[in-house]
């Protein structure tokens, strides 16, 4: 009987110390979002590069992307762009800028060719890596 009060005595210790434990992680991770919510990265650093494979899409089906693609209205694809709208709507990257994109949806391509998607999927043609800049 000793023994097993003993042991609860120390299971009731452990259980504490790990609910202190957990409240204290909670805590620090409360501090760490406030210290982010006034975090601005453009006023903290001379110059920000952001990129990467964003996986933004040009709005529209790909009936539409190719018909505009056929015809060279790049303007009209890249007004349809999901990052460019975005950023213009301002939500999201907001202070960011991308250099013009002077080339063709670079996504996605049949391997080894310059035919977009024609597999099952027939996935609409589309700028996903970015890179921009402050």
């Amino acid at each position: 009987d000793e023994n097993n009060k003993d042991k609860d005595e120390n299971n009731k210790d452990k259980d504490e110390n790990n609910k202190d434990k957990n409240n204290e992680n909670e805590n620090n991770k409360d501090e760490n979002k406030e210290k982010l919510i006034g975090f601005n990265l453009i006023e903290t650093a001379d110059v920000v590069i952001f990129m990467g494979d964003m996986n933004y899409r040009i709005r529209g089906n790909r009936k539409i992307v190719d018909s505009l693609l056929l015809q060279n209205m790049h303007e009209v694809l890249y007004n349809n762009d999901q990052l460019v709208w975005s950023m213009r709507n301002k939500l999201t990257l907001n202070g960011f800028t991308e250099p013009p994109l002077h080339f063709r949806p670079t996504y996605k391509f049949d391997v080894n060719s310059d035919v977009y998607d024609s597999g099952l999927k027939k996935r609409i043609p589309a700028w996903t890596d970015r890179i921009l800049y402050v």
